[in-house]
């Protein structure tokens, strides 16, 4: 499942911040070289990363049945030996695998809605300033939940 601490580690890698609640407005920015992603941003984030692990559905049974490199390594010599015949054998073997696994292939239900199971931010009508930092409330320190009592 992709989580918004997903998408801020994606959009900013190292960035130092923390995180009390589940509302933007809970997004405490303490790194002074990255500036702090908007709401907008980790929405869209969130959506390219859910369509990444979507890809993925595809791409893992695929990997598993392509032709070896080997193969390929084999007919790109006989390929420069003019001899085209192993090249040919070796784009048939992945055009099956395409075929069988294609990129639109259906995704089960389950899949679909893990992947798709975090909702997106939403920023209030009033964004209200957060509250102190209570040391005995969880918190998350980049993206990593802490219990600081």
């Amino acid at each position: 499942m992709i989580t918004f601490v997903d998408a801020i580690r994606s959009l900013k890698p190292a960035a130092q911040w923390t995180w009390i609640g589940t509302e933007y407005s809970g997004l405490k920015w303490l790194d002074t070289e990255q500036t702090k992603p908007t709401v907008e941003e980790i929405n869209t984030e969130i959506e390219r990363l859910k369509a990444v692990e979507l890809a993925k559905y595809y791409q893992q049974p695929r990997q598993s049945e392509y032709p070896p490199l080997s193969e390929l390594a084999d007919a790109l010599y006989w390929q420069s030996q003019g001899d085209n015949t192993k090249m040919l054998e070796y784009i048939d073997a992945c055009n099956t695998v395409k075929a069988k696994y294609p990129k639109d292939m259906d995704v089960p239900t389950a899949v679909v809605q893990a992947i798709n199971a975090v909702s997106l931010l939403t920023v209030p009508e009033e964004v209200e300033e957060p509250q102190e930092e209570v040391s005995a409330s969880p918190q998350a320190v980049n993206g990593v939940s802490v219990d600081n009592g």
